[in-house]
């Protein structure tokens, strides 16, 4: 999708709607993570890493075309897996059933374009 010219936005909506296929799975493997062997956590972080690269990738050309902030790559992704990271975990502190992706996805892409558009 990123090479193809899509933008950062579409990225962001196909990421999430591969996280809620696996929704409550993906939950508790980024809360357990560090207690999994260590081939099973590096196989989790090289999928992050290409994840990161895809996202930056179509971060990138709007950078080109002023639509965003310059940001490096590691924050970039950072602060976006951080925020999706954060409702996934604390889920029970935002809803009591359900789709934490559902409920919130467009609010938290809405709000991480904010935070890096110009």
């Amino acid at each position: 999708m990123a090479e193809a010219g899509g933008s950062l936005q579409a990225m962001l909506r196909a990421h999430l709607q591969c996280l809620e296929e696996n929704e409550l799975f993906y939950s508790h493997l980024i809360r357990d993570l560090y207690g999994l062997p260590p081939q099973a956590q590096l196989h989790v972080i090289a999928i992050q890493s290409g994840i990161s690269y895809h996202i930056f990738m179509a971060a990138e050309t709007e950078v080109r075309n002023g639509k965003i902030k310059p940001i490096a790559p590691d924050l970039l992704f950072n602060t976006w897996i951080g925020l999706i990271h954060h409702y996934l975990i604390n889920r029970e502190l935002f809803i009591t059933g359900g789709s934490i992706i559902e409920t919130y996805g467009k609010k938290l892409i809405g709000h991480f374009i904010n935070l890096i558009t110009i």
